[in-house]
């Protein structure tokens, strides 16, 4: 069973909108057109089983609307993640609201949502998150689409494992987008999960990849594409070619991310 731990895709009409903008700040190319059906023909001919969709609240005003719709548009092969703003008072409300209709994680963009990983005021938020057993995305490292300042760096990161169980953490981006000789001093090893998105491809240096596996290992290695703006066909051949022992490629490509989410693993029906 093949599972993209990262990818994006927005309601229709949001879509429309969404995707040029985006595409044009952070000078990207879309493989998809942004919608949810468009998505699944990108996994169809990935031959991807599941994928999770990663939505923002990118402003606090729109935090309802954002889990409404991935409450909504969860179930079958795509896994929507919510997302909480830490600037809506209602935050703590909303959780327990995608918990309560089953959503199985959230993601936060420290850029987009105008924090800094390690603030003092966000520590509730994990601790929360993690009391109600879900499973925590971070946009982690350089956001080719915002530039600096970084939110969520690997040294900001330190102070947040010192003081939260990060156990059910994911950092996006193989630990740090462009920071990556800083995780492998920093965060490798350390008890978190990781994901490829927007790594492969000629993104990341291949020995640098080979050797936060070595010193991560590989049960805490999760495939992701950040989708549209890679290829799923692509990276799951660069997975495969970058990973060529098969029992490892199962465990990124599927299996860590079925323990991670409490899945089965029989592959849903298309």
């Amino acid at each position: 069973m093949v599972i993209d731990f990262h990818a994006h895709a927005f309601p229709d009409a949001l879509a429309v909108r969404a995707i040029p903008k985006l595409a044009a700040a952070g000078n990207l190319h879309p493989y998809t057109d942004g919608t949810a059906q468009d998505l699944v023909r990108s996994m169809d001919e990935a031959g991807i089983d599941a994928t999770v969709v990663a939505n923002i609240a990118t402003n606090p005003r729109q935090m309802h609307n954002v889990n409404s719709w991935a409450i909504e548009a969860n179930g079958g092969r795509l896994i929507q993640f919510g997302s909480v703003h830490p600037e809506n008072p209602e935050w703590e409300e909303e959780l327990y609201r995608l918990r309560d209709a089953g959503v199985l994680g959230i993601k936060l963009h420290p850029d987009y949502q105008g924090f800094f990983v390690d603030q003092p005021q966000m520590f509730p938020i994990y601790r929360k998150v993690q009391e109600l057993g879900f499973v925590l995305l971070f946009h982690s490292g350089y956001d080719v689409g915002l530039g600096e300042p970084i939110h969520c760096t690997p040294e900001r990161l330190i102070h947040v494992m010192e003081e939260v169980d990060c156990s059910r953490f994911v950092l996006a981006h193989m630990g740090a987008y462009n920071q990556w000789d800083d995780v492998l001093r920093l965060v490798a090893g350390k008890n978190i999960y990781m994901d490829t998105a927007f790594c492969f491809g000629g993104r990341m240096p291949e020995e640098l990849f080979d050797a936060l596996l070595r010193v991560h290992g590989t049960d805490k290695i999760l495939f992701g594409t950040d989708s549209p703006w890679a290829e799923q066909k692509a990276y799951v051949q660069d997975c495969r070619r970058l990973v060529p022992d098969p029992e490892v490629q199962e465990k990124i490509l599927g299996g860590n991310a079925i323990r991670l989410l409490g899945l089965h693993s029989q592959e849903p029906t298309r």
